[in-house]
């Protein structure tokens, strides 16, 4: 067991770096090369920061635990609005813009309500998948239209700090090369221990996606959240958490339908999970409809609806039950 949790850990903190690096690395040889700003904010980035989540759900599908990919993705969704919202309220009120109300939040919702309606019935085609990645690019399409009318061209603020005067294509490759591999070989490192603390502990992969990969690939939204909290810097964290949880629905979910379709053996993911899904995104939308922002009693009532998220999709190894089961009846048969 304790060789296992190393390697999550390990696989966790590598997993966070290297995404960082990729990321930075991507942003870079995009200005370099002069991409719009608009694109690198609106797409290199969006894609960037749900790398963790897309590669740990990658490597889980195509190892034929297509359950630990979809919980990782209704996961990082649920923590994303509450965990990382809820603790980001307590530090500062969070004020939601109109582009956040009637623009992302509602982009959010329906990429969440497509996602929760092809994994809802416990099962995942490749047609599915299709279909998830045909909504990405359109989804991608219309923030583009969004952020070029809004921003006419403006660096955005997550950009601007990754950006350096010494640019130099050669570099940069090499960090986004080595960011990437990095980011793939600890996923497997991560996905390789938390299977194996799984099947020690009897709990359902659904369930360790929903919380040991989830919780890890949300890491660096909850950093860079409460640190722009910090530093007054309000106003694009509302925005990213619903950008973020278009990833994760649309993209994530698609790779796991391509890569590992079938049946998702966790009915308290495809369930509960995925209606508490749902809630937690229309009450966060409702909360901003009505009072326009995220007080520090809102956040409290998030953190603790994380928590009865993780009462809701708590679940066992169904076939590790059936085997004790067996075993228990076996012992009374041979007394």
């Amino acid at each position: 067991m304790v060789i296992f949790v190393l390697a999550s850990l390990l696989g966790l903190a590598f997993l966070i770096r290297g995404a960082d690096e990729f990321v930075k690395g991507a942003v870079r040889l995009s200005a370099g090369f002069e991409v719009s700003p608009v694109v690198v904010g609106a797409v290199v980035l969006g894609f960037g920061t749900s790398a963790p989540e897309m590669v740990v759900s990658s490597i889980a599908a195509a190892g034929g635990n297509s359950a630990a990919g979809v919980g990782n993705a209704v996961g990082s969704n649920i923590a994303n609005l509450t965990l990382v919202l809820g603790a980001t309220a307590l530090v500062a009120v969070l004020v939601g813009s109109k582009e956040v109300t009637h623009q992302q939040g509602p982009l959010a919702l329906a990429a969440s309500t497509l996602f929760a309606i092809t994994v809802i019935d416990g099962r995942l085609t490749r047609i599915e998948g299709v279909i998830m990645v045909v909504a990405l690019f359109a989804a991608m399409g219309v923030v583009l239209r969004w952020a070029s009318k809004a921003k006419a061209g403006a660096v955005p603020a997550e950009m601007e700090e990754m950006l350096t005067d010494d640019f130099e294509a050669r570099t940069e490759i090499g960090r986004t090369t080595v960011g990437l591999l990095v980011t793939v070989a600890s996923a497997w490192l991560l996905v390789w221990g938390a299977e194996n603390i799984a099947d020690e502990l009897g709990l359902s992969g659904g369930f360790v996606g929903f919380t040991l990969f989830a919780l890890g690939t949300s890491m660096p939204e909850l950093v860079t959240s409460m640190a722009a909290a910090r530093q007054g810097e309000t106003d694009l964290i509302l925005g990213n958490l619903f950008g973020s949880n278009v990833f994760n629905s649309l993209c994530v979910g698609g790779a796991v339908a391509l890569i590992g379709p079938g049946v998702i053996d966790s009915d308290r993911i495809t369930g509960p999970g995925t209606l508490m899904m749902l809630g937690v995104t229309v009450l966060v939308l409702a909360g901003l409809w009505i009072s326009k922002s995220i007080m520090k009693w809102q956040g409290t009532l998030l953190l603790v609806l994380y928590l009865v998220s993780l009462g809701v999709t708590y679940e066992k190894d169904v076939e590790d039950e059936l085997t004790q089961s067996w075993l228990q009846l076996s012992d009374a048969h041979v007394d």
